[in-house]
């Protein structure tokens, strides 16, 4: 018994990114915007962006961040295996979890953080489910999976 393959190919009159389709066009008119968009913001950097290293010494519990958020009033969160890090530009405030209170970080290993339509802030943690956080209370609110 012998097998016959026959190999087919399609070939294409108008290849989809010759220089003539419609495709090649817009990617190429893309790319000009976009190349001038960074030429732009390069022209309008003057050298004068300072940049400090926050560590344990300024108060970030934790060197190594897992997530960030700025949130709407421009507080900074950072996720980070040990608990959270609220920076409002000056201090670092830390949020842990305690284990007699419920009102306290459902586990410190926190994995994401996102702020809703609504203004919420809320947290991944690993193993301990969501988190949202209350302003007014400091406090958290644990949403756990219950199968």
């Amino acid at each position: 018994m012998t097998l016959e393959l026959k190999l087919h190919y399609i070939r294409f009159t108008t290849p989809l990114l010759s220089r003539n389709s419609g495709l090649f066009k817009q990617l190429i008119c893309i790319g000009v915007l976009l190349s001038l968009n960074f030429i732009s913001l390069a022209g309008n950097f003057n050298g004068d962006m300072k940049f400090r290293r926050y560590g344990n010494e300024q108060g970030l519990n934790q060197a190594g961040a897992i997530c960030i958020l700025q949130d709407n009033d421009g507080f900074m969160w950072i996720g980070t295996p040990d608990g959270l890090n609220r920076f409002d530009g000056y201090n670092f405030t830390t949020f842990r979890n305690t284990p007699d209170d419920t009102t306290s970080l459902s586990n410190n290993y926190v994995r994401c953080i996102i702020q809703d339509h609504d203004n919420r802030i809320w947290l991944g943690t690993r193993g301990g489910g969501l988190n949202l956080y209350d302003p007014s209370t400091k406090t958290f609110s644990a949403f756990l999976h219950d199968p």
